[in-house]
């Protein structure tokens, strides 16, 4: 009896403390949230972004396309089975991105790691062709739920990237619907703000736009054609459209350019040249260089064969170049991706499966995930979601999400500038339970294992007692 009354008594007392603490969130969201104290409160979007150059061998991960799981002996529809899907760099720990009937086509990975912008047709047949209309950009979260579209029209619209800090994405519209010309924009992630670029005349094309890294004014490279020639050249221009200039021109040589990009520093770029119109089988040969930002210190960077190779991209680290590369097996043409180093050794396939394109880096992040923004949580527990702010009552486990190419050395947790916890193991987390009163700044600091480091920072009420 004396055991069963203690235990009812420790039951009731818990109870009572959980129904008071409930009573005195509410009653402080109710009276901080209406006078404002609690206002301006949420995760900071702005991103502290790595700049340097590095030559180990990167731990990274990769967004791609694929046709690996299309169903056998239908290929009237086989390009609603283009499927997004990411990859370790050694093309281990291949994950499944997007389960639907739609074509994804040039993923791109937003700077914060949380989003992906593609340009997606919803109604593919076996014709359908890249710079066919019916294309449009959309977004989804990393993990491919929420999917978004952003453009609506019967024209055109490809090639997005998004800027350095994730609040703008550029892409290529066919400006009137007849492919006449094509045109620069950009728009904001949630697809407001369109915003044309260029102004192109009839038999003039802009394309392949892409974003600058560093903070400050952004660049876009780009590849500019007039006449209805295949004489593309790259241009460069600032993000308002202003200060078009040649950056490369093609000559006997260099007979086209494309998919140009920056360095993570900016200050070099690389893109694909094409060098014989004929090549092996009928298809164009296009080769891998790299240039300074202003077009001089041309250096090729994958072999002279008969491949084709495309779409290259710098690992965030500025170390290696990731494409992919089209292929005569005897049979069939074999697209694959490769990865190389920047002075063009150690070239290896990744990709276990064909066809395979469209490889895009995943960028390095520290992001908070516990507590999220404008959440209520209540002995550790998330309970509502709110209109402004974030609000914890008693003590919360503060967990954190962090990635680099280099691999992470170690995640910090800070309240208010102290140190509280350091992890060096995956799940990064610490249990925050001291007491604390009022609003407080949680920070979270990764490092990677040559010693660069990320910073994320969210403001919180906490009621801790």
């Amino acid at each position: 009896m004396r055991r069963s009354y203690v235990k009812t008594i420790k039951s009731n007392s818990k109870m009572m403390k959980n129904t008071s603490l409930i009573c005195i969130s509410l009653l402080l969201i109710n009276v901080l949230g209406s006078t404002g104290v609690l206002q301006n409160c949420g995760k900071k979007e702005e991103q502290v972004y790595f700049n340097f150059i590095s030559r180990s061998m990167p731990h990274g991960r990769i967004i791609f396309q694929s046709l690996r799981d299309a169903p056998l002996g239908n290929p009237n529809s086989i390009k609603k089975y283009w499927e997004l899907y990411s990859m370790d760099v050694d093309g281990s720990n291949v994950t499944r991105i997007t389960r639907n009937l739609y074509w994804e086509h040039q993923p791109d990975i937003s700077p914060d790691g949380n989003k992906i912008v593609f340009a997606i047709h919803y109604n593919p047949s076996i014709d359908t062709k890249e710079t066919d209309s019916g294309w449009e950009i959309a977004v989804m979260d990393i993990d491919g739920t929420n999917l978004t579209r952003l453009t609506s029209n019967d024209k055109l619209d490809a090639c997005p990237h998004w800027n350095h800090d994730g609040t703008k994405i550029v892409y290529v519209s066919d400006t009137y619907g007849n492919f006449s010309c094509f045109d620069i924009y950009i728009m904001d992630p949630n697809g407001e703000n369109v915003t044309k670029l260029t102004n192109a005349g009839i038999g003039e094309f802009y394309a392949d736009p892409s974003f600058s890294f560093s903070d400050g004014k952004s660049k876009i490279l780009y590849i500019h054609s007039k006449g209805y020639t295949s004489n593309w050249d790259i241009y460069m221009m600032n993000e308002d459209g202003s200060d078009q200039h040649l950056i490369l021109s093609t000559n006997n040589k260099y007979l086209a350019y494309h998919d140009p990009m920056f360095s993570p520093d900016d200050s070099a770029i690389v893109f694909s040249a094409k060098l014989n119109e004929n090549g092996n089988h009928g298809i164009p040969i296009y080769k891998i260089f790299t240039a300074r930002v202003d077009g001089s210190n041309i250096r090729q960077i994958t072999d002279n064969d008969d491949e084709s190779d495309v779409v290259p991209q710098y690992s965030p680290d500025g170390g290696k170049i990731v494409y992919f590369t089209w292929k005569w097996n005897g049979v069939v043409f074999e697209r694959k991706i490769r990865i190389i180093n920047i002075e063009g050794t150690n070239e290896r396939i990744i990709s276990s499966f064909s066809p395979e394109e469209m490889p895009s880096w995943y960028p390095r992040y520290i992001r908070i995930e516990k507590p999220v923004e404008k959440h209520l949580y209540i002995a550790d527990r998330e309970i509502i979601r709110l209109l402004k702010n974030t609000v914890i009552i008693g003590k919360i486990t503060i967990k954190a999400d962090a990635y680099d190419e280099n691999g992470v050395e170690k995640v910090e947790f800070y309240i208010d500038d102290e140190l509280k916890n350091t992890d060096y193991i995956m799940p990064y987390s610490w249990l925050w339970d001291e007491f604390a009163f009022g609003m407080h700044e949680i920070k979270v600091i990764a490092y990677d294992n040559e010693g660069n480091a990320d910073t994320d920072e969210m403001e919180v009420a906490i009621f801790n007692f």
